[in-house]
């Protein structure tokens, strides 16, 4: 029962477009994440909600927040995220660790010293995902790396 009263809850966060991780949901309620997930999808399948699905760019500001980064980075990683949006390389991802990626990122384009370990906490992801997704963003946007990273870095130095 409980968990039905925490997937309804968590529903309706999506609903009504307020941002909570599932596993705070899952936190606050102490329902195992199977569970939760498992009443999640009844609640919406009976009712027949079309829950909508999350955007990436809704979690910069509060992992750009967490990390008191300055405000050209979270426009920067808006900017990659919504250059990279139509490309569809993105399917599949969970939104957290694509914008984490895209923070992450950002706040290196900027020389804004970040560790990928606290963008990793920040977002409540892994530093493995971070890396793998910021190495896709990386290529679709044609950015070389370390080197590149390494010219934007004795640029802001001069």
């Amino acid at each position: 029962m409980l968990a039905l009263a925490a997937g309804s809850v968590y529903a309706a966060c999506k609903l009504m477009g307020t941002l909570r991780l599932f596993r705070e949901i899952g936190g606050a309620s102490k329902v195992k994440k199977k569970e939760l997930w498992r009443s999640c999808k009844i609640i919406v399948r009976k009712l027949g909600l079309k829950v909508p699905l999350e955007e990436p760019s809704a979690y910069v500001g509060r992992i750009a927040e967490a990390l008191f980064l300055f405000k050209a980075v979270e426009r920067k990683a808006l900017a990659i995220l919504e250059e990279v949006k139509g490309r569809r390389l993105l399917i599949g991802r969970i939104p957290q660790t694509v914008a984490a990626a895209a923070v992450y990122l950002a706040a290196r384009l900027v020389v804004e010293s970040v560790s990928q370990s606290e963008v990793a906490k920040a977002a409540q992801v892994t530093e493995v995902t971070v890396r793998n997704c910021m190495r896709v963003l990386e290529r679709s946007l044609g950015i070389q790396g370390r080197q590149r990273l390494k010219s934007v870095s004795q640029q802001a130095s001069s």
